[in-house]
């Protein structure tokens, strides 16, 4: 019987754990697609393109992020380092 409790117990930890790393995959993913609008896409000689907030708008939408959540993970994005990780292009690290 206790046996039984304890594996339950350890299954519910697992899954908020896996809920927990989704939730930063997630993060992950979309700091790294602020990041490439800031810096990679949304940046001419002259300054900023006139549709980077259009991109930014898209974004939040398209990922279904709050506009808290936004400002949140764009300040993120603002300052973040570019390192190469296997597997990803422009995997960002978290400072």
């Amino acid at each position: 019987m206790y046996e039984c409790v304890f594996f339950l117990k350890i299954r519910d930890a697992f899954e908020i754990i896996k809920e927990y790393f989704l939730l930063l995959q997630f993060e992950l993913l979309y700091i790294e697609v602020l990041y490439t609008i800031k810096h990679k896409i949304g940046t001419t000689s002259g300054g900023h393109l006139p549709f980077i907030q259009d991109l930014y708008l898209y974004a939040r939408e398209a990922f279904g992020v709050t506009p808290e959540d936004h400002a949140r993970l764009l300040a993120k994005a603002s300052e973040e380092k570019v390192s190469l990780s296997p597997g990803h292009s422009n995997f960002m690290t978290l400072v």
